[in-house]
């Protein structure tokens, strides 16, 4: 079979920064696969492992950036690609590995073996979504080999996280729990009674909610009341279903190998309830092709209070798929539970705030963690002095340092805002000037002029793409320093940064192609 792109590069990364192990299918199975890895940074006895979401997610491709910035804060960080997917996807005799030998406690294991062919005892083990519940269930199976959990977005079971995200998202969004909130709320009724598919308004109301806010919702509503954006409306309810079943993107998201975990353990594909803004309607056609629920494999709720090591719990205001209830009742659970709460943030600080996940890993690895410096706070994490804490500029903006450029810190996972055409919607967004640094990525965060941050658009006559023009916690060394007003690109703009798959953010161009501001999430 003739190697992809991807996976050329993938198998490069390996062969410089990691190693494969065989693995058994399972504990009975005389046949085996090569279990991928990844290590980056100075070799410590206490490396991080950090496990991604999905599932389905990759680690060697799409983590090459975060990995980088990892580094250059001198982390030990270690990745391993989930078994069935990516460099672990097929057996030795090049066979895809059959569904049922891709579950959540041979995932569990693969990871340890990974700690004993690196010669880790333990590991501070971070989890961002679906990767949460696998770094516990890592936990919960091998106790002795973790030496603190962080939890990013965390998942904690399976009927009763669908119950909380229900009763959150009816809660902020169909009821409205806030004057902010309320007008929303108001817009979705009625949006919902003019006969707009619950499933594509819940679909649209989650993305737009949780990257851009409540006020770009607002306004976005608004203008499908009065019929306009209609392509843009049709493109967003599309967005993210590449990941629900089929091959998705090889090497970087495959939802077919997985599909017992999500739909047969995990619980993907039960069925709605009737109520407004259920979530599982986005699963619901999908469901009908995928494995029943079979039940999940751990009883973490009961399993939490016997957690001997601190868990610290990071979880964003705004996010609608592992609400901070859910985040909460994990650190009342968790004996040595804090939580590190991100405002004006989504799902999954690894894929949106990455250099603000560092600092809570750095913190965590020195111990020193304090959850009540940011109750309330609309914080950037910052490490600091052995802790966690929040401080604001006179701009309400958190900033670790020198405040003199930006660093734009959003970051669009391909699959939720790529290849739409999205020019419309942009036009609502903030008219706030940016300002960009060129060059490469650095390990600048929040570094602000008193400016949004957020992502970019460049478009032709003939086409609009959206491009992440900065990955997350890529901002930024220092060649230009540019002020560019809406709507506008100067001639000669340098390249200034690149997606999770090494696409052009924004090219040297000229006055046809334009750069609009949108999404201010940091």
């Amino acid at each position: 079979m003739e190697r992809t792109g991807m996976e050329k590069q993938a198998r490069r990364i390996v062969g410089r920064q990691g190693g494969t192990i065989s693995r058994p299918l399972h504990p009975e199975s005389s046949e085996r696969f090569n279990l991928a890895y990844v290590r980056t940074g100075p070799r410590t006895q206490l490396p991080t492992l950090v496990l991604p979401g999905g599932p389905g997610l990759a680690s060697v491709v799409p983590y090459r950036s975060f990995r980088k910035l990892a580094a250059r804060r001198n982390l030990d960080l270690l990745m391993v690609e989930h078994r069935g997917v990516g460099l672990s996807g097929r057996t030795q005799d090049g066979a895809a590995l059959p569904r049922e030998s891709v579950t959540i406690e041979l995932a569990a294991d693969d990871v340890v073996a990974v700690l004993d062919d690196v010669g880790a005892k333990k590991a501070v083990i971070v989890g961002s979504s679906y990767g949460s519940y696998l770094a516990q269930a890592v936990a919960v199976r091998h106790p002795d080999r973790v030496e603190s959990l962080v939890l990013d977005s965390p998942m904690l079971s399976v009927t009763g996280d669908l119950a909380a995200v229900r009763a959150h998202r009816r809660s902020v969004l169909w009821e409205g729990d806030s004057p902010a909130h309320g007008r929303v709320a108001e817009l979705v009724r009625h949006l919902a009674d003019a006969g707009e598919p619950m499933r594509a308004l819940g679909q649209v109301v989650q993305v737009v909610y949780e990257f851009a806010g409540p006020e770009i919702l607002e306004r976005l509503l608004r203008a499908r009341l009065r019929g306009r954006l209609g392509r843009l409306w049709s493109s967003l309810t599309h967005l993210s279903t590449g990941e629900l079943e089929g091959a998705g993107t090889p090497f970087y998201m495959e939802p077919a190998p997985v599909a017992g975990i999500a739909y047969g353990q995990l619980g993907y594909g039960l069925p709605p309830d009737g109520g407004p803004l259920d979530p599982q309607l986005t699963f619901a056609e999908a469901a009908v092709r995928q494995p029943d629920y079979t039940g999940e494999p751990l009883d973490l709720p009961a399993e939490l209070p016997n957690y001997r090591w601190p868990t610290v719990v990071v979880s964003g205001d705004r996010d609608l798929r592992t609400p901070r209830p859910v985040a909460e009742r994990i650190v009342e659970l968790a004996p040595q539970g804090v939580l590190v709460p991100l405002a004006n943030s989504g799902h999954s600080a690894l894929d949106t705030h990455q250099l603000a996940l560092l600092d809570v890993i750095h913190a965590t690895l020195r111990g020193g963690v304090d959850s009540a410096a940011h109750d309330g706070e609309p914080n950037c994490s910052v490490a600091s002095q052995g802790g966690l804490e929040a401080r604001r500029d006179s701009a309400d903006r958190c900033c670790p340092g020198d405040d003199e450029t930006v660093a734009l810190t959003s970051r669009c996972r391909r699959s939720h805002l790529a290849r739409a055409s999205f020019n419309s919607f942009f036009r609502l967004a903030s008219t706030r000037p940016w300002v960009i640094r060129g060059g490469t990525a650095s390990d600048a965060y929040c570094r602000v002029l008193r400016q949004p941050c957020g992502v970019g658009l460049w478009s032709t006559s003939s086409r609009t793409q959206m491009r992440c023009f900065i990955d997350l916690g890529g901002a930024a060394s220092a060649r230009e320093l540019r002020t560019i007003p809406p709507g506008r690109v100067p001639p000669r703009t340098r390249r200034v940064g690149t997606t999770g798959l090494g696409q052009t953010g924004l090219r040297n161009q000229g006055s046809s192609r334009e750069l609009l501001p949108i999404l201010p999430t940091c």
